[in-house]
């Protein structure tokens, strides 16, 4: 096995096209990412990866690391995976964690001396939307695209999220209204009662692919005093509808140890189909 380190977000994109063509659910975060990157969102540093078989030109698997975020790891072989450890042994050995499925994450962070500083931060459903259903019970209400006027409130949501969700890097109230500030069409919707807004929801950027694009939902998030109402089954199922519309594949990920939100989202018709697991390595 061997590993290429790409120069750019660009040429990572193309180079991984075959394969997250093939892979287009578990591949989504790294695309959707590298695109961002690509179009001109930047991180304290970058690493695209790519993993080869022999002296193939086609990966057998990718990773990328957009510091201080975890390293994000596509399916591949464990050879492919213990490769990948050799290499971020020598450019990145304080590697922070890593995202991906267990069979690739374990045998990496061997490689990596790191398994007695690893433990497991969040397991993750991957969920693909199979036939949209509308909530049980209807909600009172309509979705409607966040307006200039909006973009305070939906700061101030965006950042109780990432604390709630126990996100292990947040975002900073500046970051999201920045972020908000640089989007003219941001992909997000509140849903509306009475002309006030109680649920927020909206998607990663839509990620193509030669097997077609695929639509990312989330986040979502309901402040708590609004909460026991449907108001998330609501605008999630108008998001999803937004995005059936559009992607060959919509998609989400569900906090395994959620039972609420994966009952809504089985409710509505996304069927799990795989797991992923969030690794945070402690300092050496």
């Amino acid at each position: 096995m061997r590993v290429v380190q790409q120069a750019d977000a660009q040429g990572f994109l193309a180079a991984s096209a075959g394969f997250r063509a093939a892979h287009p659910v578990l591949t989504n975060v790294i695309g959707s990412v590298a695109g961002r990157v690509r179009d001109g969102r930047r991180y304290d540093s970058e690493l695209w990866l790519t993993v080869h078989d022999g002296h193939g030109s086609e990966p057998v698997g990718i990773a990328m690391r957009t510091a201080p975020h975890n390293l994000v790891v596509s399916p591949m072989p464990t050879g492919a995976a213990q490769a990948l450890g050799v290499h971020l042994a020598a450019v990145d050995p304080d590697l922070p964690g890593v995202t991906g499925e267990p069979g690739v994450c374990e045998p990496l962070l061997e490689v990596l001396g790191a398994t007695d500083r690893a433990h497991i931060g969040m397991v993750e459903k991957v969920r693909v939307l199979q036939t949209l259903t509308a909530p049980l019970h209807h909600v009172q209400g309509r979705a409607r695209r966040i307006e200039a006027g909006d973009v305070e409130l939906v700061a101030d949501w965006l950042v109780s999220f990432a604390v709630e969700a126990d996100l292990n890097v947040r975002p900073s109230r500046d970051e999201v209204l920045a972020e908000l500030a640089s989007n003219p069409a941001p992909a997000r919707w509140l849903w509306m009662r009475a002309g006030q807004p109680v649920a927020l929801a909206g998607h990663a950027p839509l990620v193509p692919t030669p097997a077609g694009t695929v639509g990312r939902v989330g986040p979502v998030y309901t402040p708590e005093q609004h909460r026991g109402h449907g108001y998330a089954s609501a605008i999630t199922h108008a998001v999803s509808e937004t995005l059936r519309q559009r992607c060959g594949v919509v998609m989400l990920y569900t906090d395994a140890a959620n039972a609420t939100s994966n009952a809504v989202y089985e409710r509505l018709g996304y069927a799990v189909v795989a797991e992923v697991v969030e690794i945070q390595v402690e300092p050496r």
